[in-house]
């Protein structure tokens, strides 16, 4: 839904997951208040999750230069994401921070998926598959 016009690179081996050392999550953070109201947040944008595949799984979010990586995030709980400000940062426009617009729910949440083996200077989206 938040990708909508762009293409999503998805790991289904999770050969860059495993290669990222990327963890997972527990039932414990599912019952955590921050990650509740992170859900609340989600709900309200209309950004929905699904149980297929591992829902346990925590992701990150990477900025790559050719074959080097200029930017990691890497999910504590679910939910957990890098500031905007932080990955403008990382790709060197930092200028834009003052002209960012409010974050506004989707008014025709689609996407569309790619499914791929990509190489790893292809990849450039969250690798999380949770809200």
């Amino acid at each position: 839904k938040c990708w909508d016009g762009l293409e999503l690179y998805v790991d289904n081996g999770k050969k860059m997951y495993k290669a990222l050392g990327l963890g997972e999550g527990n039932l414990k953070m599912v019952l955590d208040k921050d990650v509740a109201q992170m859900k609340k947040q989600a709900d309200k944008f209309n950004v929905g999750g699904n149980m297929k595949g591992d829902g346990m799984q925590l992701g990150g979010t990477y900025v790559f230069d050719e074959d080097k990586i200029v930017y990691e995030y890497q999910q504590k709980k679910f939910g957990d994401h890098p500031t905007r400000e932080d990955l403008l940062k990382a790709l060197g426009l930092e200028d834009e921070i003052p002209n960012m617009p409010e974050v506004v729910a989707p008014t025709q949440p689609s996407a569309k998926t790619v499914e791929t083996s990509a190489p790893t200077n292809a990849v450039a989206a969250p690798t999380s598959n949770t809200a």
